[in-house]
């Protein structure tokens, strides 16, 4: 299993100590297509510290710092916070077909089409809207995220879990489609946390108050 840990840069040149020649890297980078064996990163935009495990696509995403993406996932149109973690086979952003149209195929409304464009332009433009994900957001496997849903900071969601609506802050949530289980903590902490915002503070006060982070009271009595 290869990761590919820490920025743009970072990441090149740790491809470039496994073999893999500079000239195709640069040139893949400047055009904003990173690949690497089953790895897939297609205009993307992404902050220091992330990982993106094998046979991953990520298409037109934007990933906060110290996320990171499970084996076989893929994200499409997915704006990613930070310090959030996404399972293995979790699927994000798989577009819409037009069900008040005729025919859902998209022969009949994309130029171009999968197989063939029976029409000159595309007509239907609500094929894929973006999906907002907060911070500090755990999707767990198989999970799947349909378009145009924002999931808020510090939400859980279970495995295998269809979202077909927006998630609250800190909530849990689960089933096809999913609901709301119950929350990590009161609405009160919830304010708390998220009026700290802990993951916009810099490493040195992360490191400061790490000691702190797997008690919610202790760390809040110490901000």
């Amino acid at each position: 299993m290869i990761a590919i840990p820490l920025g743009f840069v970072e990441a090149l040149e740790h491809l470039v100590k496994l073999g893999a020649t500079r000239r195709y890297l640069t040139r893949r980078y400047k055009g904003t297509i990173f690949e690497f064996g089953a790895i897939a990163c297609e205009n993307c935009q992404f902050e220091e510290g992330f990982v993106i495990k094998r046979n991953a696509i990520v298409l037109e995403c934007k990933i906060g710092r110290y996320s990171y993406i499970g084996h076989d996932s893929c994200l499409q149109n997915t704006n990613l916070g930070r310090f959030c973690s996404v399972a293995p086979h979790v699927l994000c952003g798989l577009g819409k077909h037009p069900l008040e149209y005729v025919a859902t195929s998209p022969t009949f409304y994309r130029n171009p089409a999968p197989c063939t464009a029976l029409c000159e332009k595309t007509i239907f433009n609500q094929e894929y809207e973006s999906i907002n994900i907060g911070n500090d957001v755990w999707i767990s496997a198989r999970a799947t995220i349909l378009d145009g849903v924002n999931i808020a900071d510090g939400a859980v969601v279970a495995t295998g879990a269809v979202v077909t609506k927006d998630v609250p802050p800190y909530a849990i949530v689960g089933g096809v489609p999913a609901k709301i289980i119950r929350y990590r903590f009161s609405p009160e902490i919830i304010e708390m946390l998220l009026s700290i915002a802990w993951w916009n503070r810099d490493i040195e006060w992360l490191k400061q108050h790490v000691g702190s982070f797997s008690d919610v009271d202790k760390f809040l009595s110490s901000i």
